[in-house]
């Protein structure tokens, strides 16, 4: 992987989004010219051979900056590992809202507009995939990011479980060797098709806007508050609609059963707070929504194939 590391300006900035799709169209920095330094961390670009773009970056803002550029037509899976809240407008009327620990699939008809404002002091780790339909190999898997790029959107998604996994990888220094690309060749098509079957897009053909506005309601309540003990009654109201169609249609809007949805957003969660957050196994369980921690250790070993613990604050985070 290209990895740029230590303080880094705008330049190095600009040259990896370009790299990625992305060009600056206008730029602004408090105190001090734009040559200085802006960031401080580490940000790496990878092109698998399958067509896949990824982008890793684990950076400290050290001046307030804000920036406005285009976005090729493409489609990304946005990923926040951890540190403060990240917000963009995308597009003519969409925004990106993404928290440590969530996910979102974007969507680039066109060359959209993409702009967004990064305070001072912060720190964000997280992971951009990102493909076009022309640069996949595999004709099945672009024509599916070709249906999901028609129209331009964002998603909010349950977070794919490797994720975390993935970034600890691509920022490691040490990543070398054919096995290694492999792991994360094979990591990088599993998040891709996690996030293409949490796409509505790919399974609601016969759902009427209303009914997607009523099922996103839900969606956004369930990201809002993972631990909640919600029930099929509450989330039927959330949405306005009987619980026979909450049941029958919210798998056909994101691709899991509404509480399979909610299971696999906790498991995440928890994942990410025992391996960022140096959480204990008991704290990641409950803050995730499992109140019985045996419960939660057999769900994260079914999801995961390991025992929370090793994940966990005396465990390794690696399986």
């Amino acid at each position: 992987m290209t990895m740029t590391e230590g303080t880094l300006s705008l330049d190095d900035i600009t040259n990896t989004a370009r790299e990625f799709g992305y060009t600056y169209s206008d730029l602004e920095v408090t105190r001090g010219a734009l040559s200085g330094p802006v960031f401080e961390g580490r940000i790496g670009f990878l092109t698998l051979p399958v067509g896949i773009g990824l982008c890793a970056s684990d950076l400290r803002t050290l001046r307030r900056c804000v920036h406005e550029g285009q976005v090729d037509p493409s489609l990304s899976v946005a990923i926040g590992i951890n540190g403060a809240p990240v917000e963009c407008l995308f597009g003519s009327n969409h925004r990106l809202n993404l928290s440590a620990g969530g996910a979102a699939l974007v969507a680039a008809a066109d060359n959209e507009r993409l702009a967004s404002e990064v305070p001072a002091a912060g720190r964000n780790r997280g992971m951009l995939l990102r493909v076009r339909s022309e640069d996949l190999a595999d004709e099945t898997v672009a024509d599916l990011v070709d249906k999901a790029t028609r129209k331009t959107s964002v998603k909010p998604i349950a977070a794919p479980g490797r994720a975390a996994w993935l970034a600890n990888e691509l920022l490691d220094p040490s990543l070398t060797g054919g096995i290694a690309r492999l792991m994360i060749e094979s990591a990088s098509l599993e998040i891709l098709a996690v996030a293409l079957a949490q796409d509505g897009a790919m399974h609601s053909t016969d759902l009427n806007p209303t009914d997607h506005r009523k099922l996103k309601r839900v969606q956004d309540a369930l990201h809002a508050h993972p631990d909640h003990d919600f029930s099929l009654s509450e989330l039927a109201r959330v949405a306005g609609m009987s619980l026979a169609s909450l049941k029958d249609k919210f798998p056909r809007a994101f691709g899991l059963p509404v509480f399979v949805y909610l299971r696999d957003l906790r498991l995440n969660r928890a994942r990410m707070l025992l391996e960022q957050g140096g959480w204990s196994v008991a704290e990641a369980a409950y803050h995730s929504g499992y109140r019985h921690q045996s419960n939660f250790a057999t769900a994260y070993r079914r999801k995961f194939g390991v025992a929370p613990s090793v994940h966990g604050r005396n465990g390794r985070h690696r399986a």
